[in-house]
């Protein structure tokens, strides 16, 4: 059984290194089939399935890796994958640091956390500076409206000047409300 699945395992490595995975995960099942409490090949179809981006079921193989070998670093990491292709970036950050706690010398969860770290940055910078955006596209809808009002319409419908500023201020609002929504 384990020559087999070792055999099966092998065949999916290479699919991985060919670039099709798809034809990798047939061979980790197969793999799975013959040793179905073997981490690694979880962890390997995880990885494959996470190349074709199939996430839910990467992460089910990743999380079943961590339950067979909770001691394994590179369950946790490829959890850590998997999560930060999702966009989880605080989840990855943990599953990082994890296996970072089983592992502390291994370059490649330093790299992960440091890449993590700085689309968490990014993503806090851009919740900062998206409401800002869409509030002024709202103001400059608004002026515009008001301005198209005034100079092409033959008879304004919007003729005093506070009726103007509410309408620019109104596009504004929303402008900042669809930044929160989105």
């Amino acid at each position: 059984m384990k020559e087999k699945a070792e055999q099966c395992k092998d065949e999916g490595n290479k699919c991985i290194k060919e670039e099709k995975h798809t034809e990798a995960i047939f061979h980790y099942t197969e793999a799975i089939r013959h040793e179905p409490n073997s981490a690694i090949l979880y962890s390997n179809r995880a990885l494959a399935f996470l190349k074709i981006d199939q996430l839910y079921l990467a992460m089910e193989d990743a999380q079943k890796a961590i339950k067979l070998e909770p001691s394994w670093p590179k369950g946790f990491y490829r959890k850590g994958e998997i999560e930060f292709k999702a966009g989880h970036y605080n989840k990855a950050l943990l599953s990082y640091k994890q296996a970072l706690t089983l592992d502390p010398a291994d370059d490649g969860i330093i790299a992960a956390i440091s890449k993590t770290n700085k689309e968490i940055a990014k993503d806090k910078k851009d919740a900062v500076r998206k409401p800002l955006v869409y509030t002024c596209l709202g103001f400059a809808v608004g002026i515009f409206i008001v301005a198209a009002d005034q100079f092409i319409a033959v008879k304004p419908s919007i003729p005093h000047s506070i009726l103007q500023v509410l309408l620019v201020l109104s596009c504004g609002g929303v402008g900042f409300m669809i930044s929160k929504v989105h």
